[in-house]
């Protein structure tokens, strides 16, 4: 559940400890990195100056997927997680969360080493065209609801997960602490269990891992 305390915490993690952004580069890659994050949010990178190169990664990362995503299902709504949490409380049903806003803003923000997301975010607009082409592939897949086709997606653009947190962070591991609260839940009462598409494939996937505990997964 998002709400202002959450947020400010968020963006506290994001602002360096020490420093301003250029700091971190050299000129010629803050030119390149200036160039490309001008041209996906239509914002001058200086408005960056502030916050750790893990944000402005993030922030590149949610410009090209938002482009793609409105040109091949364009949609007026609210985020998808955002519009659950309010139905369920519109609905007067009980809200679980599977993790804390902090926890989540430690996991992609919480690194302190400035350097080394300085030499992602380089790879990463280096690699723009790439990242692009497994976006738009990636989306393609999602909304052919193909599970298969979005693990293969993963496995051939090596160049999305070059985020600053590796995807065993932010995938495999989250998935084993959930299956260590989903029975239970289950247990009590009937569930609606939502997660992000990439938590759903793979050996260390939601789906394989409730096969492999006994539980029967059939699509719908």
């Amino acid at each position: 559940e998002l709400d202002e305390a959450g947020a400010a915490s968020i963006m506290g993690k994001m602002i360096l400890t020490e420093g301003t952004l250029p700091d971190y580069f050299e000129k010629d890659e803050y030119e390149i990195a200036e160039t490309e994050f001008k041209e996906v949010t239509g914002q001058p990178l200086t408005l960056m100056a502030p916050f750790k190169p893990i944000a402005v990664t993030m922030q590149l990362t949610e410009g090209i997927s938002s482009e793609i995503a409105t040109e091949l299902a364009p949609s007026s709504g609210k985020p998808m997680d955002m519009w659950l949490a309010q139905e369920t409380k519109r609905l007067n049903r009980p809200l679980t969360e599977l993790e804390t806003l902090e926890f989540q803003s430690n996991l992609l923000f919480g690194d302190e080493n400035y350097d080394e997301q300085a030499d992602e975010l380089v790879s990463f607009v280096e690699e723009m065209d790439q990242i692009k082409k497994g976006t738009r592939a990636l989306l393609e897949a999602y909304l052919a609801n193909d599970l298969n086709l979005i693990e293969k997606t993963i496995a051939d653009f090596p160049e999305m997960s070059d985020i600053g947190t590796s995807m065993e962070e932010l995938v495999d591991k989250r998935n084993f602490n959930w299956m260590e609260q989903l029975p239970q839940l289950m247990q009590e009462q009937s569930q609606f269990i939502a997660v992000g598409a990439l938590h759903l494939v793979g050996e260390n996937g939601l789906v394989n891992l409730m096969q492999q505990e006994g539980y029967t997964v059939t699509p719908i």
